[in-house]
């Protein structure tokens, strides 16, 4: 119990020290494949969706982007952990990665269905969907509340733009646009 309590105050500081890091200028600019990112993402978390009963889409495009790899990668794990501890036994979490209009990286998942008010906070520290995590199935998908924070200041750092919306049927659909490279 005290190592995994350790484990979680070191995330903590980890996700403050990114959303201190990009609330000012990035430090590092680079080619960075959108694709690449979010298929080693989703690989990496496919485990915990399958023990959460999801059912994980994938739909791959070119997408090169100008920008800082770690941060956007930070940003695509917030929002598909996100979409899978906001979510319900035998549901879905579809990420898409493209290029057409602009590079953009959607996910959107099944869950419960959102207020107008809760969806528009989910961006301000320590916010977590639904309010609580009493959703939540697996101690590791507990959370500090700043997944949607980062993301929004990773979001600025890059000049793209971010775009929640409640799916009508519940979950919530995330669109980030990047300017390409």
């Amino acid at each position: 119990a005290v190592a995994r309590q350790v484990e979680r105050s070191d995330e903590l500081i980890d996700r403050l020290l990114t959303l201190a890091r990009t609330e000012g200028a990035m430090i590092d600019r680079a080619p960075v494949d959108l694709a690449a990112i979010a298929g080693d993402v989703v690989g990496h978390l496919a485990p915990r969706a399958a023990r959460a009963g999801l059912d994980v889409q994938l739909e791959l495009a070119d997408a090169v982007v100008v920008g800082d790899a770690p941060l956007l990668e930070r940003l695509v794990a917030n929002l598909v952990e996100n979409a899978i501890r906001y979510n319900e036994p035998g549901g879905f979490v579809h990420v898409v990665v493209g290029s057409v209009p602009h590079a953009r990286v959607i996910v959107e998942n099944s869950g419960p269905v959102g207020r107008p008010e809760e969806i528009a906070g989910l961006t301000e520290p320590f916010t977590r969907h639904g309010g609580t995590d009493a959703r939540a199935r697996e101690p590791e998908a507990r959370s500090f509340g700043l997944g949607m924070t980062v993301v929004r200041a990773v979001v600025a750092a890059h000049g793209g733009s971010l775009h929640i919306e409640s799916r009508p049927t519940g979950g919530l659909r995330v669109e980030v646009g990047v300017p390409p490279a």
